[in-house]
């Protein structure tokens, strides 16, 4: 084979020495990398509708079973036994597609998690979501609350953005950014209302557009290439040596 591409390639000794380094080079540049970890469903796509409990949302869980939170699908809030025919009095809009949302009362909210496999330990991973805030129109009386997100990620937790939330005016889509350090090769991640203040159910948390990524690991070349740069930086030494013999 590589009789066949020096005859291929043609020209001087020197000519061939170097068309070998660089398709050498570029063999091992186009090794492939590690891939970057990701989430499943990280769109809430597909959710059992409304999306409330249990795995109603497909790659997801939600712990307990029963609960309020629920997966919007469009301009309109997710309708459920406990809110009816309720429309919500400032929703964050679809920019995001699909998202999830979760009440701040105790008693309502649901912790939403997965499992996430193939990690690496030791290695630091980001995580990006967007989060806003809103109230539903019952929420009429409600104190303005503070209220984000507390993300575990194994035994790690980090707290989101905090969100001023009224019972008429919410919080926009905002990007956040957290970083884990994998402990184990397969972690859970969660994400759960919280609140500093006394709040009702009528008020709610946003969540959309989770991913989760990894650094990019360099390239290990593989043993085809690494004997085509042997070859390449041989034919370049021979060169060089026939250089300084002729000077």
């Amino acid at each position: 084979m590589n009789t066949h591409l020096s005859n291929m390639l043609g020209g001087s000794p020197g000519v061939r020495a170097l068309a070998f380094g660089a398709l050498a080079v570029a063999a091992v540049a186009a090794a492939p990398g590690a891939r970057a970890q990701s989430i499943t469903n990280g769109t809430f796509l597909n959710p059992t509708s409304p999306g409330v409990g249990g795995s109603a949302v497909p790659g997801w869980s939600q712990t307990p079973a029963t609960g309020d939170s629920c997966v919007v699908t469009g301009s309109t809030f997710c309708k459920t036994s406990t809110w009816g025919t309720l429309t919500s009095t400032d929703l964050p809009g679809t920019a995001y597609g699909n998202y999830y949302a979760d009440p701040l009362g105790a008693s309502q909210r649901q912790t939403l998690s997965q499992t996430v496999s193939g990690l690496t330990v030791g290695t630091a991973y980001t995580l990006t979501f967007e989060e806003a805030g809103f109230a539903l129109t019952n929420a009429a009386g409600s104190p303005t609350t503070a209220e984000q997100w507390a993300v575990s990620f194994g035994s790690t937790t980090d707290d989101s953005t905090s969100m001023s939330v009224s019972s008429t005016v919410g919080v926009g889509w905002t990007s956040q950014s957290m970083t884990f350090v994998a402990s184990a090769a397969s972690e859970v991640l969660s994400f759960v209302t919280t609140t500093s203040a006394a709040s009702t159910v009528s008020q709610f948390a946003a969540l959309a557009d989770v991913n989760l990524s990894g650094p990019t690991k360099t390239a290990v070349p593989e043993p085809a290439s690494l004997g085509l740069l042997a070859m390449g930086i041989a034919g370049i030494a021979g060169l060089r040596r026939r250089a300084r013999a002729a000077a």
